[in-house]
């Protein structure tokens, strides 16, 4: 699964304009079932509040 998300991330940096962020991140121990909500959860947090700043 993580192979198939970086090469996702790859693809994605490849087609993107230069001025484009993405941020990946790999969180050991993380599932399927954890990993689509905690992503939710930071993204959510992230459009209701743009002030809220990801921890890296």
């Amino acid at each position: 699964m993580v192979a198939g998300a970086k090469q996702l991330a790859e693809k994605i940096v490849a087609q993107s304009a230069k001025d484009t962020v993405l941020k990946f991140r790999v969180t050991n121990g993380a599932r399927h079932t954890t990993a689509f909500s905690t992503t939710l959860s930071f993204k959510l947090r992230a459009f209701l509040h743009p002030s809220y700043k990801e921890r890296t």
